[in-house]
């Protein structure tokens, strides 16, 4: 649900474009590899390992909507 709501705040401030594009895309390709790892083999350390990298570039992306919505990016 963040990733929706973070994707449409960027894109209503203009600012959907560069590196944030690139995080977003970024975000949903590990979110196929991360469910590809479970429907196939489903390994806990490795999908874990690719959900918390996922997380990470979401917390970037919602750092970087909140520094547009707030002045400071």
């Amino acid at each position: 649900m963040l990733f929706y709501a973070v994707a449409l705040i960027l894109a209503v401030a203009g600012a959907g474009q560069g590196l944030n594009l690139w995080l977003a895309w970024a975000y949903v390709a590990i979110g196929v590899v991360h469910s590809l790892i479970q429907a196939l083999g489903n390994v806990i350390l490795v999908r874990f390992g690719v959900f918390m990298v996922g997380s990470a570039v979401l917390l970037a992306l919602a750092v970087r909507a909140a520094r547009v919505v707030f002045g400071a990016g």
